[in-house]
């Protein structure tokens, strides 16, 4: 152990430990990846246990053990961890970005269990080490990841007693002192003595003191005393043969030792435990007597035997009884060390049987979940939920053994039976993951298989792109649930159908309603108060939409009711969080604060996180509400925290999980209707205050309404009111703009703010203002801030600069004329205007793809990012130095317009630089659309005032051929990203 601790950085350590040290010569930085390597059994798994606990005062953020044993592929590794971690996959964003933003401000140490059969994973875990400086990962594995940060420390076997014969050097060798403490467990009053210190040295020896081998030795001592055992070990061990003759030395003998220990069984004993190597993760005994029961496993004994069966395994050490403060309610639970698996699951293959006794493995947790479904729906939740998540690893391989069977109705069922399980529990994500291989799977499912398959990709998602794919999917769900007379499936689709229009890019509350009413007869129908409570929450939520605040206040306090009917402890947390948001509305403070406390506390007993997240943010407002404002801060940052932690950026990824904000100005105030994301910053102490100083003075009406927030919540991604509002002002100014400009510009001198010549320089202005019309319509239109955020660079250096120009040539304006008034309010408060919007709204970008997403190829984006900088270049140049432009431009110039003209060329070039940075195609889609409107534009003004060039200048005809050609350029790209959207899968 000193060893591995020195080579942690935690300094010279007395514990005498095992393995050898590494021959290191100087001093090293101390290892932030450290990979114990060794055959299995050797004790990698017991010297990190001990490492952790030895340097767990040095984590603050805690010591975490990963156990990747029933993981078999590499991609889902991050899955893995974050379960561990306790950060939610809720398919609202890729797991491994949650990951990032969970860890990488913590002090971690993460222990990884058996990654040998997952070290494709090494580069993920390579790139998260490098994103959370504070973490550091203690890892075991029969093989080196081969990963840069990767440092290796080979584990032997234990010491072995240095003379032969001493007692006292006997008892306290590593190796002597485990098989005592094995022995023990079965004959409390074992010990080495005088008589037996040979024999039990020279099993050890025989056993090349490896601790897995010794412990099934020393499980024996009841019946073999220690001479005994000896004399059989001398004999067995050459005669056995398992594993091949390349494999290490210590390996074959620790798989001797198995079959040793295996081969003293009875037959009906050994047949259970061939039978056991189904298992994963942890099972329970039901688990074990209805897959190893009559026939299972091969014995024909009946369920009563196979508990005497377990039992007689556990005494051999090839199983082990999990301790009862990890079993929930005390159900009792069992695992296998991953050697002991593997060999039972190789002999199992061997017999023929392994398809059989999957296929019996994945009958019982089918049975389990139809069991447990309705059971989640009240009182039972928290009780099944535990139950449930102790063999998770199960559900999951029985999902995947029914995928990877084509079993896809029966896979599909599973998944829908233990629905509220993935959504409590945080694995929607995964579940989603299983549904488009339904989706993508050749031939034709059942109907309900694509009913089921569609809900669970289409409503994780609808916060993303309701309109494109969402909707469709949705509503043919809603369809064929109702074509196969299955009420409570279509009432579910019709929710979230619900949710989705509220969503779209423009909402629709009316179609919303209808599909709510029609859910919540349904649910009526079913006599299904679950349901009944899940809309009621959801129409109060449509009725804030519309400002009926005191007709939402009477749903989700007839929600409350019918979840307390059932006693559905989730319902009615869910139900408070909502009423509390609505009696805040109505001011009714004291009142909101009591239900946003008791939803804290119903979700903290449920141990759901974003519940508890809900309840946090809830009582920020009441804070804020009554001038609070350290109150507020300190709860502020406890919810951003937990949201950071968990992954749960409060994407409503099922019905009413989300602030009854959704798209609705008069609450979004509410911070649970923010989500958070990867980029969401740091959030010191400094940031909470201020952040809630500022809603406790603004964020108040004079009836003590929380109104809008003036300020992103990083990661929010949504367009401030503020920014919307100089949207809004801007537009009318361009609009007029465009028509005296483009349409008539020859009367500039009569009609607009100075007189622009020859008319082909007032038409590539009025195309100028075409794209900022189209991307102010956006910005009004999308109000998504990732969407549009790369715009505001351009339009702030762009209205700079002809503010500039304005002041520089002051006397060539109309200064009496309404239109130089209307020029100099525009020129002298957007510059200003735009760049507060794009303060305020900068940390809103969640700073990940949106689920229905593509990525730009990098050399599209080298390309266009460059020309970019080179229109920026040349923009600025002919702005600083218009004599250039008046001596080669296409056309004749004045200062002034060689000033404007190059203050258009930078539009393009501020805003394809991003793409150096940004590969995202939804962050550049409506920016292309704008160019595209601009560039249709300008090649038509030339053509139609191709007279106004000069022909004989080389500018000339390469501003013709490069708008024309930049026009087919960003067509074909556009094209290309829409086709790609289009035909990506989910």
């Amino acid at each position: 152990m000193a060893d591995v601790l020195h080579l942690l950085g935690a300094g010279p350590d007395p514990v005498a430990g095992t393995g050898t040290a590494p021959g290191t010569g100087t001093a090293a930085p101390p290892a932030r990846m450290l990979t114990l390597t060794g055959p299995g059994g050797i004790g990698k798994s017991r010297l990190a246990l001990e490492v952790a606990a030895r340097l767990r005062p040095a984590f603050p953020d805690g010591v975490h053990f990963v156990d990747l044993t029933p993981v078999h592929d590499a991609a889902l590794v991050p899955g893995a961890v974050a379960q561990a971690l306790g950060v939610r996959d809720t398919g609202d964003g890729p797991i491994a970005d949650k990951l990032v933003m969970a860890l990488r401000e913590r002090r971690m140490l993460l222990v990884l269990d058996n990654l040998e059969q997952v070290v494709g994973a090494g580069p993920f875990l390579a790139t998260l080490l490098s994103a959370a400086p504070g973490l550091v990962l203690l890892q075991t594995s029969r093989v080196l990841l081969r990963v840069s940060p990767e440092h290796s420390y080979e584990v032997g076997p234990l010491a072995m007693p240095g003379r032969h014969g001493d007692l006292d050097a006997a008892r306290s060798a590593p190796a002597v002192a485990l098989f005592v403490e094995r022995a023990r467990a079965l004959r409390p009053d074992f010990d080495v003595t005088a008589v037996n210190v040979d024999a039990v040295v020279a099993i050890c020896a025989a056993l090349d003191a490896v601790p897995l081998a010794i412990e099934l030795a020393a499980a024996r001592v009841r019946v073999l005393p220690p001479v005994a055992m000896l004399a059989r070990l001398d004999r067995r061990l050459p005669l056995l043969t398992g594993g091949g003759r390349d494999l290490p030395e210590r390996q074959q003998t620790l798989r001797r030792t198995i079959e040793w220990s295996v081969d003293l069984l009875d037959d009906d004993q050994r047949a259970l435990l061939t039978t056991l190597g189904v298992f994963d993760g942890p099972f329970t005994l039901e688990a074990v007597e209805d897959v190893g029961g009559p026939g299972g496993a091969g014995t024909g004994t009946d369920a009563d035997d196979a508990l005497s069966l377990l039992g007689a395994l556990v005494d051999s050490s090839l199983v082990r009884q999990r301790d009862e403060e990890d079993d929930p309610e005390g159900v009792p639970s069992f695992t296998m060390l991953a050697t002991v698996r593997e060999h039972a699951r190789e002999r199992l293959e061997a017999d023929g049987r392994l398809d059989a006794v999957r296929d019996r493995h994945a009958e019982h947790y089918e049975r389990l979940g139809r069991e447990a479904g309705p059971l989640l729906l009240g009182p039972g939740l928290r009780t099944w939920s535990a139950r449930l998540a102790l063999e998770d690893a199960e559900l999951r391989a029985t999902a995947r053994h029914l995928l990877d069977r084509g079993e896809l109705d029966r896979a599909a069922a599973f998944a829908w039976s233990l629905y509220t399980y993935w959504w409590v529990g945080g694995r929607l994500g995964e579940v989603r993951r299983w549904m488009d291989e339904v989706l993508a799977a050749p031939g034709d499912v059942a109907p309900r298989t694509r009913a089921t398959a569609l809900y669970f990709t289409r409503a994780i998602t609808f916060w993303q792109d309701p309109d494109d794919l969402v909707v469709p999917g949705l509503t043919e769900s809603a369809e064929i649930f109702r074509a196969e007379h299955d009420p409570w499936g279509e009432a579910l689709a019709l929710v979230s159908l619900a949710l989705a229009r509220l969503t779209a890019a423009t909402p629709d509350p009316a179609r919303a309603a209808e599909a709510l009413g029609t859910a919540l007869e349904l649910f009526r129908g079913a006599g299904s108060r679950w349901g009944e409570a899940m809309t009621l929450v959801t129409q109060g939520r449509v009725a804030i939409l519309e400002g009926r605040v005191p007709e939402a206040a009477g749903c989700f306090e007839e929600s409350l009711a019918a979840a307390r009917q059932v006693h559905d402890p989730l319902g009615e947390a869910i139900a408070l969080h909502h009423l509390g948001w609505a009696r805040l509305l109505l001011g009714r403070v004291r009142e909101a604060d009591a239900d946003f406390r008791e939803n804290l506390r119903l979700s903290a007993r449920l141990r759901h996180d974003d519940g508890v997240a809900y309840g946090l943010e809830g009582l920020v407002a009441v804070a804020a509400s009554t001038g609070d404002v350290e109150r507020a801060g300190t709860l502020l940052g406890a919810a951003e925290a937990l949201r950071e932690q968990t992954g749960l950026y409060n994407s409503p990824t099922s019905p009413s999980t989300s602030s009854p904000s959704t798209r609705c100005s008069t609450t979004r105030a509410a911070p649970g209707s923010r989500r958070p994301g990867p980029r969401g910053g740091t959030w010191r102490s400094r940031t909470r205050r201020a952040r809630a100083e500022h809603d406790g003075r603004a964020g108040r009406g004079r009836r003590g309404r929380v109104v809008t927030r003036w300020r992103a919540v990083p990661g929010d991604d949504r367009v401030l009111p503020f920014t919307l509002g100089v949207s809004w002002l801007v537009l009318p100014f361009l609009l007029v703009a465009l028509v005296l400009l483009y349409l008539l510009p020859e009367s500039t001198d009569r009609l607009f703010a100075w007189t622009i010549e020859p008319p082909l320089t007032a038409m590539f202005l009025g195309s100028a203002y075409m794209g900022g019309i189209w991307f102010f319509t956006q910005v009004v239109r999308l109000r998504r801030w990732h969407r549009v955020q790369y715009g505001f660079p351009a339009v702030v250096l762009f209205a700079m600069l002809l503010g500039a120009a304005t002041l520089l040539h002051w006397d060539r304006f109309h200064h009496g004329h309404v239109s130089f008034v209307a020029w100099a309010v525009l020129y002298v408060t957007t510059p200003f205007l735009a760049l507060v919007a794009l303060l305020l709204n900068r940390s809103a970008d969640p700073g990940v793809p949106e689920q229905l997403d593509v990525r730009v190829p990098r050399p599209v984006r080298l390309v266009l990012g460059i020309g970019g900088g080179v229109a920026l270049l040349a923009g600025l140049v002919l702005f600083a130095v218009p004599s250039v432009g008046i001596e080669l431009w296409a056309w004749e110039l004045t200062p002034l317009t060689a000033r404007v003209v190059g203050a258009v060329l930078t539009l393009p070039g501020a805003v394809d630089l991003w793409l150096l940075v940004d590969d995202r195609w939804t962050s550049f889609r409506w920016m292309f659309q704008a160019q595209l409107a601009s560039l249709a534009l300008i090649n038509a003004a030339w053509i139609v005032e191709r007279d106004d060039l000069l022909w004989d200048r080389p500018l000339a005809w390469l501003f013709a051929g490069g708008v024309a050609g930049a026009l087919v350029v960003y067509a074909a790209l556009y094209l290309w990203g829409e086709r790609a959207l289009r035909v990506r899968p989910g």
